[in-house]
């Protein structure tokens, strides 16, 4: 065994249920917060691997993986081992690269997590409806859980009047739009964190990681969150979603179910995203986040003002 003061606490308490522990000379930690950190440890074969601990709402990565990601078949790290603690999870992931979208943020790298998107989408659909894979109930999201959260920032005394005013007028046609999305858009897997943080460069695709948020649903905020990244990065929206929306045309001719994907403008289904994971973005910061993460607070303003930008172009 190696030097054990070489492992960082809490690690070091688990060196025998996670035998590669003992093998590592070197941690260099990757990210930290309240409820999550991540380290690249390297062992002394110069081995590298991921350690990843979760705690409160992110301590669901572990049944992600083994209930949903791999049976629809997700890009996602492979899982080495773990171990389930009492209060928290603590699990050892392949290390895909070392670099991210947000360290590379070319054209071409936007594009591969353009089709790497349509890919999970198409993929997990292809395996709920034909492989008929079935997954509990708690994986999945219905419409209700969107319109609970815009009631729950209308009634939230941390926002203010400007701010509810803006989701007032988004109430007056969400639910509607909302319903047109679940009726004529079929349920697929959704990262749901699809941010540039969370896009691993690995040779020539990208391989996206962080999985807690996971869900199924028929929204394409993951789509929104790509796209805005890129836009700020001065990444044309309409190269991004080309990229996106020709990967699916592709499965389509191959896969009669992936048609019902494109019955509806992308512009529209990222629209509807947009709004959807904004809402829940905020209602996770005033009802968690900002407890373990208190910045995160200062994020909403922003958060607010981007739903303006994305209303449906149309409201039927």
């Amino acid at each position: 065994m190696q030097n054990i003061n070489t492992i960082p606490l809490p690690w070091r308490n688990y060196s025998w249920q996670l035998p590669v522990l003992a093998e590592t000379v070197r941690w260099d930690l990757l990210r930290q917060w309240g409820l999550s950190e991540v380290w690249r440890m390297t062992t002394r074969y110069g081995e590298t691997w991921i350690a990843k601990r979760s705690r409160g709402s992110m301590a669901i990565e572990l049944p992600l993986y083994q209930d949903v990601l791999v049976p629809l078949h997700a890009p996602r790290p492979q899982l080495h081992s773990y171990w389930q603690a009492e209060a928290e999870q603590l699990f050892i992931l392949e290390d895909v690269g070392l670099d991210t979208l947000e360290q590379q943020p070319q054209t071409e790298h936007f594009q591969e997590a353009a089709r790497v998107l349509a890919r999970l989408r198409c993929a997990s659909l292809v395996q709920l409806q034909t492989a008929h894979i079935v997954l509990s109930d708690q994986y999945t999201v219905t419409l209700d859980y969107y319109i609970e959260a815009l009631d729950f920032l209308l009634q939230h005394e941390g926002l203010d009047s400007t701010q509810k005013a803006v989701l007032s007028a988004v109430a007056q046609w969400f639910p509607e739009q909302l319903q047109e999305l679940y009726a004529n858009l079929p349920a697929v897997l959704c990262h749901n964190d699809y941010h540039v943080k969370n896009l691993v460069i690995s040779d020539d695709t990208v391989v996206p990681v962080d999985w807690a948020m996971a869900y199924i649903s028929p929204y394409l905020g993951d789509m929104y969150s790509l796209v805005h990244a890129g836009t700020f990065r001065k990444v044309e929206a309409n190269v991004i979603i080309q990229a996106y929306e020709t990967e699916v045309k592709r499965w389509a001719c191959t896969y009669d179910c992936i048609r019902p994907m494109l019955s509806r403008p992308i512009d529209w289904q990222i629209a509807i995203g947009a709004v959807c994971i904004l809402i829940t973005s905020i209602r996770w910061i005033l009802s968690e986040a900002m407890y373990v993460l208190p910045e995160s607070k200062k994020w909403i303003p922003a958060m607010i003002r981007n739903i303006e930008q994305y209303p449906p172009k149309t409201h039927k």
